[in-house]
């Protein structure tokens, strides 16, 4: 059982070559943003770092976009993730440190706005929806909404632990798009 851990089987040192062939091929977009960014006014969030299609899973240094899910100008479900640290956390996003981002999100009620630039655009959101969830209930590929609220087109859902300071549940605020624009100077 234990040779299983030492690494693979004679005779399949191919398969790792295979693997990175398959990432090489793997259609890249070049003109894709690294970042994009979120304000949420009621939260004192101004132009905090959004990372696109993030891998990882404990952003300390940005907010998640989580990968698979829709990007601002497409019509489906953005699906961004930051942390809640305690309530009395100094939220220091701006200088790098995005450990209590989400510290507050669940202040946000129906009506509140939100926005997003990407791309030399803003696209402005506003809440339709806050739900708590169990861990094991969370599909970030999932519609948010329910069907009871209308067609689903572009919404974007911002996701943390809750209650802050704790992994016991899940928060979502959900926000349907509501308007598109340049970006103000």
């Amino acid at each position: 059982a234990n040779e299983e851990l030492a690494g693979p089987p004679e005779g399949n040192e191919g398969d790792k070559d295979k693997v990175d062939e398959a990432v090489k091929e793997e259609e890249v977009d070049e003109d894709e943003p690294e970042f994009f960014y979120l304000s949420i006014p009621s939260l004192e969030i101004e132009d905090a770092k959004v990372s696109i299609n993030s891998v990882n899973l404990d952003p300390k240094k940005a907010i998640g976009h989580y990968k698979g899910t829709c990007l601002p100008d497409e019509a489906c479900n953005s699906f961004l993730f930051g942390h809640s640290t305690y309530k009395n956390s100094r939220n220091r996003y701006k200088q790098g440190d995005y450990s209590a981002v989400f510290a507050h999100l669940d202040e946000l009620k129906y009506g509140d706005e939100f926005t997003v630039k990407y791309k030399d655009k803003e696209y402005k959101y506003v809440v339709e929806l806050t739900k708590v969830d169990r861990p094991e209930n969370i599909d970030p590929l999932e519609q948010p909404l329910p069907r009871s609220l209308g067609k689903h087109e572009s919404t974007m859902q911002l996701f943390t632990c809750t209650p802050s300071g704790t992994t016991k549940y899940r928060l979502s605020v959900v926000g349907r798009l509501v308007n598109t624009g340049p970006i103000a100077d």
